[in-house]
């Protein structure tokens, strides 16, 4: 007996214990829990310890993954909030766990619920005028989801949405959307798993009765200066909307309108000039 404690005083004091914090975060798992439950809330991404270990143990415990271990234990838990304490694993020894922060967390288990919900896709902003969404040409895909989570958040859902912008559109809005589920106030749920998350959607636009968009043309008069040519003409807006109380108005147009003419006699230098359009009688821009 002698012996063996002078052979362990000989050990500590060769390797003395130190106290020291783990240097390293330590994810916390979740264990023992029953398929058809989940968890409700969040728990912490991480927690703190503080070790007492040999000397020649720390640089092993600070440098190798996987040597620390923290996790609560729910096997055989029943529905319902519990305060479980943090329980710690250690790989390696001898290791003693001084303190651990936090010592508890609170879980709370619910039967898992899986629901399947229509999509719809919200338009926000407004297209070019003359033309408007057409809800009847909507085609996405695909058209059902799986809304997947805790019992009494899957019954929160009212709706699973895509939301895209038509803001200054003029053709078919056309991409991929990530979904969003929302409860009938319209606030988004977070906590719960929508499979697939991504949508493929082709919203068509229309133009209106009445509007037609067409293209600017100039029209000139005159011959510019000996010596010279005229190597480009640029309209700004090169094309404007129509409208017309009467739609067979702009839709006989035959895809132009004419500005009156820009008199470019004599001309030996570029011009800038404001034009007014010659547009049919019932006819406005």
């Amino acid at each position: 007996a002698l012996a063996f404690a002078v052979w362990i005083s000989s050990v500590v004091a060769a390797d003395p214990n130190e106290e020291r914090n783990y240097p390293n975060a330590v994810a916390l798992e979740v264990r023992g829990q029953e398929p058809g439950t989940t968890l409700l809330g969040e728990l912490p991404d991480s927690i703190s310890l503080r070790l007492s270990a040999p000397t020649s143990l720390w640089d092993q415990l600070s440098s190798e993954i996987g040597v620390v271990e923290a996790y609560v234990d729910v096997s055989g838990l029943e529905d319902g909030q519990h305060t479980l304490p943090i329980q710690v694993d250690i790989n390696l020894g001898p290791v003693r766990v001084i303190s651990v922060s936090p010592e508890t967390v609170t879980v709370e288990l619910e039967p898992l619920a899986v629901q399947t919900f229509p999509v719809s896709l919200e338009v926000t902003g407004e297209p070019t005028l003359g033309f408007a969404v057409d809800s009847a040409g909507l085609v996405i895909d695909p058209e059902e989801v799986s809304v997947s989570g805790p019992q009494s958040l899957v019954a929160e859902v009212a709706q699973v949405r895509a939301v895209i912008s038509a803001d200054g559109a003029r053709e078919a809005l056309v991409g991929e959307s990530t979904l969003q589920a929302v409860d009938a106030d319209g606030n988004v749920l977070s906590g719960l798993t929508i499979e697939p998350q991504i949508v493929a959607y082709t919203q068509p636009l229309v133009q209106e009765g009445g509007y037609r968009e067409v293209a600017v043309v100039v029209e000139t008069i005159g011959l510019q200066a000996n010596g010279f040519r005229v190597t480009n003409i640029t309209v700004s807006p090169p094309i404007v909307t129509l409208f017309s109380s009467d739609p067979s108005l702009v839709v006989e147009l035959p895809g132009f309108v004419s500005t009156l003419p820009l008199d470019i006699n004599g001309a030996d230098e570029d011009i800038e000039a404001r034009l007014a359009l010659e547009l049919p009688e019932g006819v406005i821009v």
